[in-house]
């Protein structure tokens, strides 16, 4: 991390390394301050690493500091540092500073480290803060508590702590606290919540003084405590009612929001406050990309519909304790296939007792299923209203193509209680979802459970799925689109020629199931996982466009098959990154038609790889279902691959070197794996060669579908045999000798499904074609 910064943390705990470094080699500063005034710096078995001349760490002097399994003054080649380590600190300059003190290592200067060991130096590291710091205007229950606390560094000398009130709002009847609480911290007790007894009614402000003192000795430290009793500001007659002593809402301002008017996002934009009360007479509509963000609870008073969070909408909230009051209506919009038969893979937003199949859409689905782990199959189910979990739920068999379904229940807040539990029999696949009526942010969710599940999610894109009988761990994956949340790179499913290529990225949508691996059976979700970033792909059935997350160096590769079919396959580059088959890495599915690249053997539908450099080598494998022409190019680019950097193919069959970045490259092949023709490169060891003058087709073979029959026309040479192969490679119609430029023949005897027609000429040409009768 870069040095001379501060940084706005409520908590760090360092468990590893942390490496400050600048550029500025006489000088390197870090500080870290609170938002909410409550600072915990906790070092377990870890350290703050500095590389730089006068080396300073600043904490607030309300932190409270733990040090534990490692000394204070640490040594790396001989020289010390104070709580952290240091390289090349000049002696007596590493410096920790609380608050006002400044503590040096073996330095000329006191309080040397024995004053801190001593306890000497602890009542100037005491916490002083409350919890909560601001009570919404709803709130007429809490009862907040004061926190002392002390460093908990070695040493055996009690600290005294203080309480004293100080003052509070005008007309208020709280007398709590009226004179002062005392108390003793120790190593044993090194915290302690000084509970008020009492709810904070009028709104303002409620001050108290916390004095912490070493008995005995002259060192003390204090610090003033606010806790803020917010009001409320009503939305009517179409804007916010600001009274003379009133102000807008915001998060941490204590101030609520009454909605008494039809408050839509689409005209007055997001908002945030304490918290919101959605009067009778009043109604919420969050549109598609915007929000409302709570630090307390929601409340409607009205029926369900005078809360609507329309697809892509959020409602955020910070505080996981709370609970919201009435029911709502969370919005998801579905766009079904002529055929009725496809799943999507949806999650409930809200808490009720109710389930899936008979609230979700009308007319019902006729199936709802749920993942069974164990089998690989998934059994039916009616899909209750179960925080965390996913279910596949089947389109509606009559209706429109374009269905708003809906979930109605109280909003869902905070952790599932119990955590959701994963199932590790099997290969360990478990289908979950977003619990929240928000977008969330799948990065945090796996920071938060690396432990506990594999680093690729799975997203079920429908759109080129035509199986509809359970294979079980047979499947091979191809409407699976991934996501890596280690390299932050996403992968589409493989998708028909021309269709739109969804590529999930970190951010998943309310109402949205997608797959996890687990290696524990523990799930954890909490509220620092919401997002309201509104850039997370729909796989719905909805066209979004394209979304590959944050800009990396990387770049997406295409291979399509005769039949028409796009499978990609991504490399990624990025600081942390590892060479060697790891965790960065997404294992492709190895479909009957696939791209894939090869590292120990493993054969990868994501490489993640550490930071770029252009003496690279990657190998590339295919297979293919189908003898033919298949074409190689570049999807996208990023990083140094956007700026200029070139990505050459390297064909060892035919010796060729061609720069992908310019043109696609047509190649024939067998059917079958490939393993060993292809690599990609940076630097070409020769010219590049132009796929322009290469593999050009002298002969042109035209197709058209009309009325149930298929005609086909060579340009040059006569069409000696036409086959024609269902999805799975089964032969269901075939005509041999045929002797012509131009054959035409019925489909109409074929069941609906897709169809792969391949033609023979006379002079060996082969051509295939994809059909969806």
């Amino acid at each position: 991390m870069p040095a001379s910064a501060t940084y706005k943390v409520d908590a760090l705990t360092i468990k590893g390394v942390l490496e400050f470094n600048t550029d500025n080699k006489d000088e390197s500063s870090v500080e870290f301050t609170s938002p909410l005034n409550s600072f915990i710096l906790t070092f377990d078995g870890g350290v703050v690493l500095y590389s730089r001349k006068k080396c300073t760490l600043k904490v607030p002097a309300n932190a409270v500091i733990t040090i534990t399994d490692n000394p204070l003054c640490s040594q790396i080649s001989g020289v010390e540092g104070v709580g952290f380590q240091v390289k090349n600190c000049d002696n007596g300059k590493a410096t920790l500073i609380i608050g006002a003190i400044n503590y040096y290592c073996q330095g000329n200067k006191g309080p040397k480290v024995g004053d801190i060991n001593d306890n000497k130096g602890t009542a100037i590291g005491a916490l002083v803060g409350s919890d909560p710091i601001i009570v919404c205007y709803y709130d007429n229950e809490t009862k907040p508590n004061i926190i002392a606390g002390y460093m908990n560094y070695d040493g055996s000398r009690d600290v005294k702590y203080t309480l004293t009130q100080v003052s509070v709002p005008e007309g208020s009847d709280f007398e709590d606290n009226p004179l002062s609480k005392t108390g003793t911290l120790n190593r044993d007790n090194p915290q302690e919540e000084i509970s008020l007894n009492q709810p904070l009614l009028t709104p303002g402000d409620y001050k108290f003084n916390l004095k912490v003192e070493v008995p005995g000795t002259s060192t003390t430290n204090s610090r003033d405590i606010t806790i803020t009793k917010g009001d409320y500001v009503e939305f009517k007659d179409g804007e916010w009612e600001v009274g003379e002593e009133k102000k807008l809402p915001t998060l941490y301002n204590g101030y609520s929001a009454i909605i008494k008017d039809n408050y839509d996002t689409a005209s007055y934009g997001s908002f945030d406050a304490c918290s919101c009360v959605v009067e009778p007479e009043g109604k919420l509509t969050i549109k598609d990309g915007d929000s409302v963000s709570l630090l307390g609870n929601i409340e409607n008073k009205g029926v369900s519909t005078n809360v609507i969070i329309e697809d892509g909408g959020n409602l955020i909230q910070i505080y996981d304790s709370v609970e919201n009051v009435g029911e709502i209506e969370v919005q998801k919009e579905f766009t079904f296939s002529p055929g009725r038969k496809q799943y999507n893979f949806v999650s409930v937003p809200v808490v009720a007792n109710k389930d899936v199949k008979t609230t979700i859409y009308s007319p019902n689905p006729t199936s709802v299923q749920k993942y069974n782990t164990k089998t690989s199959y998934f059994d039916e189910t009616n899909g209750e209203y179960i925080s965390g979990i996913g279910y596949a739920v089947k389109e509606s068999s009559g209706g429109s193509e374009f269905v708003t379904g809906q979930f109605v229940g109280v909003p869902f807040n905070g952790t599932p209680t119990p955590p959701y539990k994963l199932n590790t029999d099997g290969s360990g696949y478990n289908l979950v979802g977003n619990p929240y009526p928000s977008n969330i942010d799948i990065d945090k969710l796996y920071q938060d459970n690396k432990d506990n599940i594999e680093s690729t999610f799975y997203f079920w894109d429908n759109r080129n799925n035509q199986i509809f009988i359970q294979q079980g761990s047979k499947y091979e994956g191809v409407s699976y689109a991934t996501y890596n949340a280690l390299s932050g790179t996403g992968l589409p499913a493989s998708t028909a020629e021309g269709d739109e290529i969804r590529v999930p990225n970190q951010f998943v949508k309310a109402g949205t199931g997608f797959m996890v691996q687990a290696k524990t059976n523990v799930l954890n979700f909490n509220n620092s996982q919401r997002t309201t970033d509104s850039s997370a792909p729909s796989f719905f059935g909805k066209e979004t466009g394209e979304n590959s997350g944050k800009i990396k160096d990387r770049y997406w590769l295409t291979m399509t098959t005769p039949g028409g079919i796009e499978i990609t396959n991504a490399v990624v580059y990025f600081e942390g990154g590892n060479d060697s088959f790891w965790k960065d890495d997404s294992e492709s599915f190895l479909g009957t038609d696939d791209l894939f690249t090869i590292v120990e053997g493993n054969k990868l539908a994501i490489q993640g790889k550490s930071a770029f450099s252009n003496e690279d080598v990657i190998t590339l494998g295919y297979k293919a279902f189908a003898e033919g022409t298949h074409i190689l190019s570049v999807y996208k680019q990023e990083g140094v691959f956007a700026d200029g950097q070139q990505i050459y193919l390297v064909d060892k069959l035919l010796n060729k070197t061609v720069n992908l970045s310019e043109k696609p490259y047509k190649f024939v092949s067998r059917a079958g794996e490939t393993n060993d023709r292809f690599e990609i490169i940076y630097k070409p060891a020769k010219p590049s060669f132009s796929v322009a003058a290469y593999n050009v087709p002298k002969n042109v073979i035209d197709y058209s579908k009309t009325d149930n029959r298929i005609q086909i026309t060579s340009s040059m040479s006569r069409i000696s045999e036409v086959e024609v192969f269902d999805l799975n490679g089964r032969p269901v119609y075939k005509e041999s000798n045929i002797g012509s430029k131009e054959f035409g023949f019925s489909i109409k005897g074929l069941s609906r499904q897709i169809i792969i027609v391949t033609v023979t000429t006379e002079k060996g040409e082969y051509s295939t074609r994809k059909f969806v009768n």
